[in-house]
């Protein structure tokens, strides 16, 4: 039984709620803004630490690939997905592969750049602290905590957008009332980049 792909506001969605259509999407996102600077990222005159600079701050892969992830109750199997993609292109534009047995942690510490996932995760939690800062009467605010009338099918679950909130690694900071200040709920949020 094949699911029936649609697209909404940019955002590709099937009818059973699977977000692999999107993740895909996503990616290929990336993929295709990263090949338009290739040229520049995959030079063998320029460094690689400024190809790194480049691909963090000034590429529009990363933010591609990223779109929307900070408000969709990501998989960790998708997370690896993008952590898989974003790699490669680390890999490419330092002009290794795979046959050379480089360690991921060697290739983002020369590059400077941080795993995929981490991003995603401080993103999320990033949003989270926004939306529960808004007022009471907030429609974003008041949907995140809604509770669903009825009775839930058999069998387990599907994982929500609070459940991630809640199991990601980063959110052992501060919770309930410290939320409202900005500045405490940011800091055990925050990843750090790796030099």
């Amino acid at each position: 039984m094949a699911s029936i792909n649609f697209r909404y506001l940019g955002s590709t969605a099937t009818e059973y709620g699977d977000l692999g259509a999107e993740t895909n999407h996503r990616t290929q996102a990336g993929w295709k803004n990263w090949k338009k600077l290739r040229g520049a990222l995959c030079d063998r005159r320029t460094g690689v630490k400024p190809k790194g600079k480049a691909h963090r701050t000034a590429t529009v892969a990363r933010p591609a690939t990223m779109h929307g992830t900070e408000t969709r109750a990501t998989k960790t199997t998708e997370e690896k997905k993008m952590d898989v993609a974003e790699m490669r292109t680390l890999r490419w534009m330092c002009g290794a592969t795979r046959r050379d047995k480089t360690r991921n942690e060697v290739t983002r510490g020369t590059t400077g750049a941080r795993k995929l996932s981490d991003e995603i995760q401080e993103s999320r939690q990033r949003w989270h602290g926004h939306a529960t800062r808004r007022d009471e009467q907030h429609t974003g605010r008041r949907a995140m905590e809604m509770l669903a009338q009825g009775t839930r099918r058999r069998g387990r679950p599907k994982q929500r957008w609070v459940d991630c909130t809640k199991d990601d690694p980063r959110s052992k900071g501060p919770t309930g009332d410290e939320v409202r200040d900005r500045g405490r709920w940011r800091k055990p949020t925050r990843n750090t980049d790796p030099i």
